[in-house]
């Protein structure tokens, strides 16, 4: 028997709760001890384990794909009743080029000349690897500047490449007269300083660049524009892009 106040434990002979001090009455019902409250789980560990679940529910559609990729994953699937070939059809060799024809070479497609930039002399495209047949396309696409062909006989960039690929391109040609008279009579390996001390002109030096084979002595940055440091800048942009 228990105490109807506190649930203390009491016999029948108390006539009083020895915890709570209640008297008992002789009619008294003693009552049954009373089951302990249940105990509520915080709201935080609520969240926590609602997340848990969330978290699960969401990851396991995904770890199941997973799991059946990585088995189906190397094997193919199967062909659909009659779609199964019979026989192999034999696969055809790959085509080899073949060597372009004797005499003028074929020219390279359009995008490779595309690519370079605007501006650039005959040695620029040269130095870039470019053979001579892209350099006549590049000489084309930028409406045949004089700055390509500077003794304007036509052949441009005749000093950048081996005479051997400009006649395989050209066939067999001839040198134009020069335009400034006097200069076929002066002598061999004048530098731009030399020339300059003669009293030539920009024009006649130019020429004379032209008839040595374009020297690299004349044209100390290899941008095909000779002797830039002795002359004023308004004389040689009017020979260049006149």
């Amino acid at each position: 028997m228990y105490c109807p106040r506190c649930g203390q434990p009491i016999t029948p002979d108390d006539t009083s709760c020895p915890r709570c001090r209640l008297v008992f009455t002789t009619d008294r019902q003693y009552a049954p001890r009373a089951a302990p409250p249940p105990r509520k789980l915080p709201l935080a560990w609520k969240l926590v384990l609602g997340a848990v679940v969330l978290l699960f529910l969401t990851a396991s559609p995904v770890l199941i794909i997973l799991l059946f990729a990585e088995d189906l994953g190397g094997e193919e699937p199967d062909l659909l009743p009659g779609s199964m070939p019979t026989t192999a059809s034999p696969r055809e060799p790959f085509a080899t080029p073949t060597d372009a024809p004797n005499g003028r070479e074929e020219a390279i497609g359009p995008g490779d000349v595309f690519a370079l930039p605007a501006g650039l002399s005959c040695r620029g495209v040269q130095v870039r690897h470019y053979r001579y047949v892209v350099a006549m396309d590049y000489w084309r696409l930028h409406g045949r500047r004089d700055r390509l062909d500077v003794d304007g006989d036509g052949i441009p960039c005749e000093g950048a490449y081996p005479a051997t690929e400009v006649r395989a391109y050209w066939g067999t040609w001839q040198r134009v007269t020069p335009n400034y008279e006097g200069v076929e009579t002066l002598p061999v390996g004048l530098g731009c300083a030399g020339l300059r001390e003669r009293d030539h002109t920009y024009g006649q030096t130019l020429d004379y660049w032209v008839i040595t084979g374009h020297p690299e002595r004349m044209d100390d940055d290899l941008d095909g524009v000779p002797c830039e440091g002795l002359f004023p800048l308004g004389v040689i942009r009017f020979h260049w892009y006149r």
